[in-house]
């Protein structure tokens, strides 16, 4: 590593050039203040991020901060990263650093345009309106979950539930009903969902159970299945046993994270061979867990002139859409939230472009509001028989 030195208590300034530049080096020594007047005033840390001295009062914040984007503004982010060449790629014509800071909406037209996607709308005023006794339900029922952002859950539970419940008023119940949660943990989602909907045939997969699970509600009866196993690995003959010749399908998953997501929406357009009706109802998360290969919205990337670095590029800054949840301020973070978000949209409707293609009527929305969850994308997907 290299030690720098000071001059009359300031270090020099080649050295703090060095410093910024070289991986790791060790920070200069602390600045010593004149006299005790000053103590306060000259008090600083070294951040071994992005090789700055901050001021000790607001050090706590800034690190934080940085670590996470390795830089001090967003505007450093920004010019440092291929943003602005993805962007312009995407757009077929240059795309500069205040266009997205200063002209958002143009610039965000112009993305959604040369993507073939227009901006995602929200739930629909019939389900939002049943939205707080759905709540009031799933709350009598989530006896499982036990965390402090339960009430959080429970709102997105009980609209993921309202979504499955209004498919299921349109179709024909009288040859059964099976329901795959995929990531189901616990299943408690789709017990709750035997409240709304009545008895169904139920399969559970997920790698893990834990000790708290509906599993003890079911025994014995032949219309529950628990598979631990992952979702790629489950067989079309396992899920026509658990269906018990149920011809309606509804295959769920809240928050499933990364590449899980694509191999369950894989499975459902072609692997599992499902007959009759389908209902596909899932939440997007963690996109920086997505792998290319997995990936179904491969197709659309190279439409654009996309390859596997951005595509690795866009699922790892979703995460910039989360800055509007610091107390972070101005036009500057605001104009990450708005990149991040803008990452988030075309890497989730790339998965619903693809059960489009594999003969599914789709819709991508927004199911809920930021603070409930910032991962606030639903998809949904029927098939008829």
């Amino acid at each position: 590593s290299t030690q720098s030195t000071g001059v009359a208590g300031i270090p020099a300034m080649a050295t703090l050039r060095l410093a910024r530049f070289h991986a790791r080096c060790a920070p200069p020594p602390a600045i010593e203040p004149s006299g005790p007047e000053q103590s306060e005033q000259l008090a600083t840390e070294f951040c071994d991020t992005c090789y700055h001295r901050i001021p000790a009062s607001k050090f706590a914040r800034h690190r934080g901060f940085c670590r996470e984007f390795g830089f001090r503004k967003p505007g450093h982010v920004v010019r440092s990263t291929p943003v602005l060449p993805l962007l312009s790629t995407i757009c077929g014509n240059p795309v500069v650093l205040s266009d997205v800071f200063m002209d958002w909406s143009t610039v965000a037209d112009r993305v959604m345009g040369a993507w073939g996607t227009g901006s995602l709308s929200g739930l629909p005023a019939e389900i939002q309106a049943q939205v707080p006794s759905a709540i009031m339900r799933v709350a009598k029922l989530g006896c499982l979950r036990e965390t402090e952002k339960k009430m959080k859950h429970w709102a997105q539970e009980a609209i993921m539930l309202l979504q499955i419940q209004e498919w299921l008023s349109t179709t024909s119940r009288d040859s059964g009903v099976c329901i795959v949660e995929v990531g189901a943990y616990g299943g408690e989602l789709s017990h709750m969902l035997q409240e709304f909907v009545g008895e169904t045939s139920m399969v559970l997969i997920d790698m893990i159970v834990p000790d708290k699970c509906v599993d003890a509600c079911y025994e014995g009866s032949s219309r529950f299945t628990r598979l631990v196993k992952g979702v790629e690995e489950v067989t079309a003959a396992e899920i026509r046993k658990a269906a018990n010749g149920a011809q309606t399908t509804v295959v769920m998953a809240k928050h499933l994270c990364g590449a899980a997501a694509d191999s369950m929406l894989r499975q459902v357009a072609t692997g599992w061979q499902l007959e009759g009706e389908v209902f596909v109802c899932i939440s997007h998360c963690c996109q920086h867990k997505a792998i290319w290969e997995e990936y179904v919205g491969q197709h659309r990337f190279r439409e654009q002139g996309l390859t596997s670095e951005d595509f690795d590029f866009i699922k790892n800054h979703v995460a910039w859409k989360c800055v509007a949840n610091r107390e972070q301020k101005g036009r500057f973070f605001d104009g990450l939230h708005r990149l991040g978000r803008l990452f988030e949209h075309l890497f989730d409707v790339s998965r619903d472009e693809y059960m489009r293609e594999c003969g599914f009527d789709t819709k991508s929305f927004y199911f809920c509001d930021e603070d409930v969850t910032m991962r606030n994308i639903m998809l949904t997907c029927c098939r008829s028989a």
